[in-house]
Order: C-alpha cells, then structure tokens, then sequence
C-alpha cells in the first residue's frame, strides 16, 4: 500500500512539474528511504523490495538518458544504495548492484 502511493505521489510530481531532476532525486529519496528502514528496522518482505526496485529501476533509466556531466552527479547516491543494501535479502543488494553498473557501465 505505501509502494502505491510513494508511486502515486511521484507521478502526481512529474505532472505537475515537469521536473525531471526532482522527479529523479525524489525517486532516489524513496529508495534511499526505503532501504534505510530495513537498515534500522530489519528485513521486510519481497513485494516491498520490488516497490523499491522497480522505482530504482525508472530512476536509473532516466539518469542513463541524461547527458554524461548530469548523469555523474547521480553517481554518488546510487552507489551509496548499493553500499547500503549489503546484506539485505530478496536480491534487492544484487539487483541494486546491477542497476548500478548499468547506469554507469565504466566503473
């Protein structure tokens, strides 16, 4: 339920907007959010790793599009998503990992 709205709520900000970095940094923001709850909290259950994936997912696909000097300013965060996610279950850390070196195949 909180998955759908997160999304809802993403999707009412790009209509309204038409912000694309704060479209993407809100995205992050959710994931980011997410996997420091399991962090503090402990381990949750898969539908909620894959809310969280499939928003990391369209947030790298966005930042894949952007020109090379505005993609690396994302660089940071999602790499810092699969730091933070070592140890968490379901695939999530593995999947976060390969979204990583997707968006940013030279590292």
């Amino acid at each position: 339920m909180l998955g759908r709205r997160a999304r809802k709520a993403i999707a009412d900000y790009r209509k309204a907007t038409a912000d694309e970095a704060g479209e993407i940094a809100l995205m992050l923001h959710y994931v980011e959010t997410g996997t420091a709850f399991t962090c503090e909290f402990g381990d949750i259950d898969e539908t909620f790793y894959d809310s969280l994936l499939s928003v990391a997912r369209k947030a790298a696909e966005k930042i894949g599009k952007l020109p090379a000097v505005e993609r690396e300013s994302y660089r940071d965060r999602l790499w810092g998503l699969v730091e933070s996610s070592d140890g968490i279950g379901w695939g999530y850390h593995d999947e976060l990992d390969h979204i990583f070196y997707l968006t940013f195949p030279e590292s």
